[in-house]
């Protein structure tokens, strides 16, 4: 975690983020590719979707409402979707930000079934019929200068290099502050109590800045229908508000008590940061609001880090996946792992490899071999959400489940913990980098997950490509009865082959596009008209019953060939 200097971004900082975005567009070759590429980073980088989140999420076609993606974002007490516009360059205005507004509002008042079918149906379906909420996010490069309003948000550069400081950035360094509590009681290096919800919101509103630790940040601008609700308890009824609602948690390095005050040492709210957020709000309207709360402070130790309760006291929230991976031990270690032995920088947290230095990332030149499975411009940075996601469709062999939602295989997702705990995986840096260098591979040599791919099919397919290859190196290459999530290194005379390996990885290119003509009638109906969307398919069929079968199929009269791959890799 990187310890913040400053309480605005810094030079360095700022210039990385414009360096970074410039790279990203660099290579495109019309202003529209641009626009693309710049929206990708924009997902993948200020709101932490993986690679094939991003790529799902961004819209092509006619009657797009002004949509460029739609990206979802599930959790349990609400789902909602993160709608965009972007534009790049001197496509932006200030015209283009209220005419995105109108088409957003003329779209709501729409009647789903009169919308041809796609995703903008199908997320308006979940908005009107089981109330998703939306955040609507104009975004562009240029500078702006506009006023928000609640669930509408327009980023220009100040404002996105602003969110990836405040994600990436721990600012409560040897800040002090003091609140007084109604009543408490001490247990065991924790202060249980009542705060008034003035106390509350003024502690919020002159601590905003840093109050709310980095990972739980990043959750903060929607505002969802339990906020709604706390809005309009607090305007009618604020007494009641101790009864209905679980109060905050903030995690301290220290703290004293002198009576009913408590003087807090880098105190940082963890859990019940949209409670204090909402409270604030209403202070800030009316500082003569009465009624209370819960709080509860914990002051630090070796026993209980912060990091861990941050990660246990949001594991039933919606602050969940991406955002608690540099929460995680397993993490720490493949980090390590991946950073020492190899020379790749694992990104556990969106942001943190922009806020090296160019001389630290500089210093991160990869492994020999394996990067020849990455394009030759790679910065030999992993996100860890694309790993984990890839590493999902490769061990479990199923790529729908992690397509469809990839937040179930992040940690506090319903996956996660049967795969990191109960599937008895080993911290091995090995389960993330070889399926990773699958994809990469993928997307290098036959433009999976990118619109240069020669069939509509490859765009969805990038986690498909994975599971197939592992599928044929399991059962035609390996063939011995090996579970390499506890024997990964059984991997490693198979990838530092990489002569053999790429004439494997080459053959699963050809049997995926006889997989995609053979399966065409599953999608489509006699008069070859689609039935279901690529998307859809992709979430779900193409690894039913029937599409297994029909990989099988082909994969077996491809034995010869695999034999002969299989007989070509190199002992160690």
């Amino acid at each position: 975690m990187l310890k913040q200097q400053y309480d605005s971004p810094s030079p360095n900082f700022v210039e990385s983020i414009k360096k970074s975005i410039e790279k990203e567009v660099s290579e495109a070759s019309s202003n529209v590719e641009k626009g693309r590429l710049f929206l990708t980073w924009i997902l993948t980088k200020a709101f932490h979707a993986s690679e094939d989140d991003a790529e799902n999420a961004i819209l092509d076609g006619p009657n797009d409402h002004g949509i460029d993606a739609i990206l979802e974002v599930p959790g349990s007490e609400v789902n909602f979707f993160r709608i965009f516009q972007s534009k790049y360059g001197k496509s932006h205005s200030v015209d283009e930000i209220h005419a995105f507004k109108s088409k957003i509002n003329e779209l709501l008042d729409e009647n789903p079934n009169d919308l041809p079918e796609g995703r903008i149906r199908d997320a308006l379906i979940n908005i009107k019929s089981k109330n998703w909420e939306i955040e609507t996010i104009y975004v562009t490069d240029q500078n702006v200068d506009f006023n928000e309003e609640e669930n509408f948000h327009v980023l220009g550069l100040s404002q996105i290099v602003e969110k990836l400081w405040n994600d990436i950035t721990e600012p409560a360094d040897n800040k002090t502050e003091t609140i007084n509590l109604e009543q408490d009681m001490i247990f065991d290096s924790t202060i249980l109590g009542v705060i008034s919800l003035n106390e509350l919101g003024h502690l919020v509103l002159r601590t905003r800045k840093y109050i709310f630790e980095s990972n739980i940040r990043k959750f903060l601008p929607v505002k969802t229908k339990v906020n709604k609700q706390l809005r309009e308890t607090l305007l009618k009824e604020p007494e009641e508000v101790f009864y209905y609602n679980n109060g905050v948690t903030i995690v301290v390095k220290d703290f004293e008590v002198k009576g009913n005050e408590i003087k807090l040492l880098e105190p940082q709210i963890v859990n019940g940061a949209q409670t204090s957020t909402t409270i604030a709000d209403i202070v800030r309207g009316d500082p003569n609001i009465r009624g209370n709360i819960q709080i509860i402070i914990i002051k630090e130790d070796v026993r209980t880090t912060r990091n861990n309760i941050t990660r246990f006291r949001n594991s039933q929230n919606a602050v969940k996946g991406r955002d608690l991976i540099s929460l995680e031990r397993f993490h720490d270690s493949i980090y390590g792992q991946l950073q020492t032995k190899l020379g790749y920088y694992y990104e556990q947290q969106a942001g943190s490899w922009i806020a090296l230095t160019d001389k630290e990332r500089e210093s991160y030149k990869g492994h020999d071999t394996f990067n020849k499975y990455l394009p030759i411009d790679h910065d030999h940075r992993i996100p860890a959400n694309d790993a984990i996601q890839v590493m999902a469709a490769a061990i479990e062999q199923d790529p729908a489940k992690p397509y469809g939602s990839v937040s179930k295989y992040m940690p506090g997702g319903t996956e996660y913990h049967k795969i990191f705990f109960e599937g008895n995986l080993t911290d091995d840096y090995r389960l993330l980098l070889y399926p990773y260098l699958v994809k990469s591979y993928c997307e290098k040599e036959f433009h999976y997950g990118t619109q240069k791919s020669n069939m509509d099919e490859k765009k969805y397919a990038r986690l498909l490509f994975v599971t197939a290859y592992f599928q044929a190196l399991m059962e035609h290459v390996i063939t011995k009865n090996v579970d390499f999530k506890t024997e990964p290194n059984v991997l490693d005379k198979y990838f530092e082959d990489f002569e053999t390996n790429e004439k494997l990885l080459k053959l699963i290119d050809e049997i995926l596009n006889q997989f995609f003509d053979q399966t065409l009638y599953i999608r489509q109906d006699e008069d070859g008209r689609d039935i279901m969307t690529l998307h859809n398919f992709f979430a779900g069929h193409v690894w039913g019953l029937e599409a297994r079968r029909i990989l099988k199929s082909i994969m077996k009269r491809k034995r010869e060939q695999l034999k002969e791959i299989k007989n070509s890799f190199k002992e160690n």
